[in-house]
């Protein structure tokens, strides 16, 4: 039983079967009421079989009488072979059997063929409109619901960040500002820093655990393992370009030292003195 319980919970994880299990339980009372038209319309029918069967065994075959009888004998008899019909189990040859009345074939005909028109035409397509129904609704509110907390946790974060004065604000701001003093004068800068320290100790603050399905958490690998290689070869291009600005740097500073005159040349200079 615990084991049993332990698969519904782990099926619970997942959204998409929370929605069937939902819709599944808000369907019940929609389902009940098909159903009920439906075992009316059996039961309905059931009869309608009943009186053309008992009408017709009075000219009828012994043999032929006891198959009738096993088939159409009474009320519920005649209620299961009718739900036969409806499910279209050995519908034919339930068909055949009749035929061995004496009734007109087009009356037989004409009652399997209604029978089959509103169970397969009217019963089924309202079972199914009615679930069909229902999931959309179910995930019309989960959705909502989705939207309305994203909204309460936008305002929230606003409240807090209205209510947070400029004097207060947080390490990882001030940490950033005295890393680049260049932007200091920088507004926006600034008033992005203050949003994202604030949105961050928020949400360390009310700390939430979420249980993530299985390809979110493989997207989310691949998505990291792709961020890496940018910061790869955004390292790269900086070591570059380092490289580059240390040669120009070379090249401006290099001193243009006069040349150096060798022994032999002094002596040749000498000779000609």
């Amino acid at each position: 039983m615990l084991r049993i319980l332990r698969i519904l919970e782990i099926a619970f994880r997942f959204t998409q079967v929370r929605i069937v299990f939902l819709a599944l339980s808000r369907s019940v009372k929609l389902i009940f009421h098909v159903v009920l038209l439906t075992i009316v319309l059996n039961y309905f029918f059931a009869l309608i079989a009943l009186y053309l069967t008992q009408f017709g065994l009075n000219t009828t075959s012994n043999e032929h009488m006891k198959k009738i009888n096993s088939l159409f004998g009474t009320v519920p008899r005649a209620f299961i072979t009718v739900f036969r019909i409806f499910t279209k189990d050995e519908w034919y040859e339930i068909k055949m059997e009749m035929y061995s009345l004496q009734i007109r074939q087009f009356i037989i005909d004409l009652y399997v063929i209604s029978w089959l028109f509103f169970g397969g035409y009217v019963l089924n397509p309202l079972l199914i409109g009615a679930m069909v129904g229902t999931f959309d609704e179910t995930r019309k509110e989960l959705t909502s619901h989705i939207k309305q907390i994203i909204s309460k946790t936008r305002l929230s974060l606003n409240e807090i960040i209205v209510t947070n004065s400029p004097s207060s604000t947080s390490s990882l701001s001030s940490l950033l500002i005295d890393i680049n003093p260049i932007d200091n004068d920088n507004d926006r800068f600034n008033e992005w820093l203050r949003i994202t320290s604030d949105e961050i100790r928020f949400l360390v603050q009310d700390r939430i655990e979420t249980q993530w399905p299985i390809y979110t958490a493989f997207y989310y690998l691949q998505l990291l393992e792709i961020y890496f290689e940018n910061i790869a070869e955004r390292q790269l291009l900086f070591d570059f370009i380092s490289i580059y600005l240390l040669t120009l740097h070379d090249k401006e500073t290099k001193p243009i030292n006069p040349p150096i005159l060798s022994s032999s040349s002094s002596s040749s200079s000498d000779d000609d003195n």
